[in-house]
Protein backbone atom coordinates (compact mmCIF):
# COMPACT_ATOMS: atom_id res chain seq x y z
CA UNK A 1 0.00 0.00 0.00
CA UNK A 2 1.49 3.34 -0.97
CA UNK A 3 2.12 6.09 1.57
CA UNK A 4 -0.60 8.41 0.24
CA UNK A 5 -3.21 5.69 0.65
CA UNK A 6 -1.93 5.06 4.18
CA UNK A 7 -2.30 8.78 4.95
CA UNK A 8 -5.94 8.67 3.89
CA UNK A 9 -6.67 5.50 5.87
CA UNK A 10 -4.85 6.95 8.90
CA UNK A 11 -7.00 10.09 8.75
CA UNK A 12 -10.03 7.80 9.07
CA UNK A 13 -8.50 6.19 12.17
CA UNK A 14 -8.06 2.84 10.45
CA UNK A 15 -4.26 2.68 10.26
CA UNK A 16 -1.33 3.48 12.56
CA UNK A 17 1.99 4.49 11.05
CA UNK A 18 5.19 2.68 11.97
CA UNK A 19 8.13 4.77 13.22
CA UNK A 20 9.85 4.73 9.80
CA UNK A 21 6.58 5.59 8.05
CA UNK A 22 6.13 8.58 10.38
CA UNK A 23 9.59 9.85 9.43
CA UNK A 24 8.73 9.45 5.74
CA UNK A 25 5.32 11.03 6.19
CA UNK A 26 6.75 14.04 7.99
CA UNK A 27 9.33 14.56 5.26
CA UNK A 28 6.69 14.34 2.52
CA UNK A 29 4.30 16.68 4.32
CA UNK A 30 7.02 19.22 5.08
CA UNK A 31 8.71 19.18 1.67
CA UNK A 32 6.50 17.86 -1.09
CA UNK A 33 2.93 18.82 -0.31
CA UNK A 34 1.40 22.28 -0.55
CA UNK A 35 3.92 23.51 -3.07
CA UNK A 36 3.15 26.62 -5.06
CA UNK A 37 2.78 26.05 -8.78
CA UNK A 38 4.43 28.87 -10.72
CA UNK A 39 4.91 29.84 -14.34
CA UNK A 40 7.66 32.32 -15.06
CA UNK A 41 7.37 34.79 -17.91
CA UNK A 42 10.95 34.09 -19.05
CA UNK A 43 10.38 30.30 -18.99
CA UNK A 44 6.95 29.74 -20.58
CA UNK A 45 7.56 26.07 -21.38
CA UNK A 46 7.91 25.10 -17.72
CA UNK A 47 5.80 24.76 -14.63
CA UNK A 48 7.80 25.16 -11.42
CA UNK A 49 6.89 24.04 -7.91
CA UNK A 50 8.29 26.05 -5.01
CA UNK A 51 8.10 25.56 -1.25
CA UNK A 52 7.31 28.33 1.24
CA UNK A 53 11.01 29.22 1.43
CA UNK A 54 10.94 29.97 -2.32
CA UNK A 55 13.18 26.97 -3.03
CA UNK A 56 12.61 25.11 -6.28
CA UNK A 57 11.44 21.55 -5.56
CA UNK A 58 10.08 20.28 -8.90
CA UNK A 59 9.97 21.44 -12.48
CA UNK A 60 7.98 20.15 -15.43
CA UNK A 61 8.95 20.87 -19.02
CA UNK A 62 5.61 21.18 -20.81
CA UNK A 63 6.77 20.30 -24.32
CA UNK A 64 8.89 17.24 -23.55
CA UNK A 65 7.06 16.24 -20.34
CA UNK A 66 10.41 16.07 -18.51
CA UNK A 67 9.93 16.12 -14.78
CA UNK A 68 12.85 17.08 -12.56
CA UNK A 69 13.39 16.92 -8.80
CA UNK A 70 15.72 18.93 -6.59
CA UNK A 71 18.62 16.62 -5.72
CA UNK A 72 19.73 18.24 -2.48
CA UNK A 73 16.32 18.96 -0.96
CA UNK A 74 14.40 15.84 -2.07
CA UNK A 75 16.28 13.05 -3.82
CA UNK A 76 19.30 12.99 -1.52
CA UNK A 77 17.09 12.89 1.58
CA UNK A 78 15.21 9.86 0.28
CA UNK A 79 18.52 8.14 -0.46
CA UNK A 80 20.62 9.14 2.55
CA UNK A 81 18.16 9.70 5.40
CA UNK A 82 15.21 7.51 4.48
CA UNK A 83 17.26 4.70 2.86
CA UNK A 84 15.25 4.53 -0.35
CA UNK A 85 16.98 3.16 -3.44
CA UNK A 86 16.76 4.82 -6.85
CA UNK A 87 13.75 2.84 -8.03
CA UNK A 88 11.80 3.27 -4.78
CA UNK A 89 12.45 7.01 -4.81
CA UNK A 90 11.41 7.30 -8.43
CA UNK A 91 8.14 5.41 -7.83
CA UNK A 92 7.28 7.31 -4.67
CA UNK A 93 7.91 10.75 -6.17
CA UNK A 94 5.96 9.81 -9.30
CA UNK A 95 3.01 8.61 -7.18
CA UNK A 96 3.00 11.76 -5.07
CA UNK A 97 3.23 14.11 -8.04
CA UNK A 98 0.55 12.29 -10.00
CA UNK A 99 -1.89 12.07 -7.10
CA UNK A 100 -1.31 15.42 -5.39
CA UNK A 101 -0.53 17.67 -8.37
CA UNK A 102 -2.54 15.70 -10.96
CA UNK A 103 0.41 15.45 -13.36
CA UNK A 104 0.94 12.56 -15.74
CA UNK A 105 4.65 11.78 -15.69
CA UNK A 106 5.50 9.64 -18.72
CA UNK A 107 9.27 10.04 -18.75
CA UNK A 108 11.95 9.03 -16.29
CA UNK A 109 12.31 11.50 -13.44
CA UNK A 110 15.34 13.74 -13.84
CA UNK A 111 17.40 15.28 -11.05
CA UNK A 112 18.67 18.86 -10.93
CA UNK A 113 21.39 19.97 -8.54
CA UNK A 114 20.23 23.49 -7.82
CA UNK A 115 18.72 26.12 -9.98
CA UNK A 116 19.58 29.42 -8.36
CA UNK A 117 18.71 31.33 -11.53
CA UNK A 118 15.14 30.00 -11.54
CA UNK A 119 14.75 30.78 -7.84
CA UNK A 120 16.04 34.32 -8.45
CA UNK A 121 13.65 34.76 -11.40
CA UNK A 122 10.77 33.61 -9.19
CA UNK A 123 11.68 36.06 -6.42
CA UNK A 124 12.07 38.87 -8.93
CA UNK A 125 8.69 38.09 -10.48
CA UNK A 126 7.11 38.08 -7.01
CA UNK A 127 8.64 41.50 -6.30
CA UNK A 128 7.36 42.88 -9.60
CA UNK A 129 3.89 41.50 -8.91
CA UNK A 130 3.80 42.98 -5.41
CA UNK A 131 4.79 46.42 -6.76
CA UNK A 132 1.88 46.29 -9.23
CA UNK A 133 -0.65 45.69 -6.46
Amino acid sequence: MNILRKIKINSLGMYEFTKSEKKLLNFIKDNMLNLKQVTLKDHPNYIFYFNDKKELIFELHLINNWFSVNHKLIWKVFRDKLNYNHQETNILIKDIVEQVYKLNITSRIQIFQNDVLIEQAYKQQLNEYSKEN
